[in-house]
């Protein structure tokens, strides 16, 4: 059986796609499965999409908060 995910950043969901034919459409709280193709394999959707930290969006960063943010990606 084959087995193909397609990821999508920009709505932060997944495609899977099965030689079968059959088609699931994940959201975040959803888990990637690798099925008998990857036995074993689980991640959640949400894991693939890199966190946006709520307190620091949209405002400018003192140089040591910078500082921290890059010692911690």
């Amino acid at each position: 059986m084959g087995l193909v995910w397609v990821i999508h950043p920009e709505s932060g969901t997944a495609s899977v796609y099965r030689s079968d034919g059959s088609v699931s459409r994940l959201h975040q709280d959803d888990e990637l499965s690798g099925e008998e193709v990857v036995p074993g394999f689980r991640c959640r959707v949400r894991s693939l999409f890199p966190q946006v930290r709520k307190d620091v969006e949209n405002r400018y960063l003192t140089e040591r908060e910078a500082g921290m943010l890059q010692s911690c990606g």
